[in-house]
């Protein structure tokens, strides 16, 4: 080898050293930046959501907020959709996307999904096809720097102010996944109950009425009496009647104005063990769980595995409500066939924010 190429090949060399350790220290620098901007949020004075100064803090502080659904069937959806059009910047909202995760196979809704739903808010709404027999793929192709909402696609009511009162929680860094308030919930609805939200109802034909006697005791004779604080409660999850009257009981509440009844302030969910519960709706950062390892059974390795590894804690937010129809369970149960709560929920949301679109 002569000595320019000998010259070449070291210049060549030491030019790639520098080259690897400029891109060592710039990832080194940003990763730096990131912990320090999380480090600032952590012990900065984070303003209420009803303070003037909460927008403007949320700017500064460069806190971007986007939705992940679940796409599955429009029957739902077409509810889910009006709020989460309420929750868009553009309606002054916080939402700057909308990511529709596909989960179905029915050529209807695909149909529906890409002639109607995406069209209607073509700026915010984009759909992304999921992969594999879970929910767990989809989580490793979020930003990390975004705090997401995730909804289940039978989210058929959405209170004003709900995603501002969990992003809140969520800064606050009290607990590490944040759950909203969920009406019809495997563990919430025990507390509910507990907080008198509940009377006992009888059905007449296809609806339910709220029953002229009350029992004695607290609940007694009704399918709540049984109810247990436990992840697979058997009235919680299964029985027909516990899940209309939750249903029923939510919107006569909300007709009355009294949705306090619900709110328990905050709820730690881990306050005795690590235990699975439903994640119906819940708020995240997309470093939460991008990175991490989970499993098909997304809800498990959230809810249960994940915290219990990490040593956090997981909260639910009293005035942040939904209302989540149905598990599939209580789908086989024939609620929708046996009841009018899927339409009450759509002249509610018609009422609340305008049309429907047409399926």
């Amino acid at each position: 080898m002569t000595n320019a190429s000998a010259y070449k090949t070291r210049r060549s060399t030491a030019l790639a050293a520098a080259i690897s350790l400029l891109l060592v220290i710039g990832f080194w620098l940003n990763s730096q930046s990131a912990t320090s901007r999380d480090n600032t949020l952590q012990t900065a004075v984070i303003p209420s959501t009803g303070d003037s100064n909460w927008r403007p803090w949320l700017k500064a502080s460069k806190i971007r907020v986007s939705a992940v659904a679940f796409y599955g069937r429009r029957r739902y959806v077409r509810i889910l959709d009006k709020y989460l059009k309420q929750n868009l910047i553009s309606a002054g909202g916080l939402l700057e996307e909308v990511l529709w995760i596909v989960r179905t196979d029915d050529p209807d809704d695909l149909d529906w999904l890409q002639q109607t739903l995406l069209p209607s808010e073509p700026k915010f709404y984009k759909s992304m096809q999921s992969s594999g027999k879970g929910f767990a793929n989809h989580y490793r192709q979020l930003a990390s720097d975004t705090y997401y909402i995730k909804l289940d696609d039978d989210i058929v009511y959405i209170k004003e102010g709900t995603i501002e009162a969990m992003l809140h929680e969520k800064l606050r860094s009290r607990f590490w996944i944040i759950s909203a308030n969920v009406i019809n919930h495997s563990v919430l609805t025990f507390v509910h109950a507990a907080m008198g939200a509940m009377q006992t109802y009888h059905q007449e034909g296809e609806d339910f009425v709220a029953s002229k006697i009350k029992p004695q005791g607290f609940l007694d004779g009704s399918q709540f009496a049984n109810m247990t604080y436990k992840p697979y409660d058997m009235c919680a999850l299964r029985n027909f009647a516990c899940v209309a009257m939750c249903h029923y009981n939510f919107l006569d509440n909300l007709a009355r104005d009294e949705l306090y009844k619900y709110d328990f302030g905050t709820w730690d969910l881990n306050a005795f063990k690590y235990e699975r519960w439903s994640i119906n709706t819940i708020m995240f950062k997309g470093s939460d769980l991008n990175r991490e390892l989970i499993s098909e059974d997304d809800e498990l390795s959230i809810s249960e595995t994940l915290p219990k590894t990490k040593g956090k804690h997981c909260g639910a937010v009293g005035s942040a409500v939904v209302a989540h129809l149905a598990y599939v369970t209580q789908r086989g149960a024939r609620l929708e066939e046996r009841t009018q709560v899927l339409k009450r929920y759509g002249e509610l949301a018609e009422m609340l924010t305008g049309p429907l679109l047409p399926i």
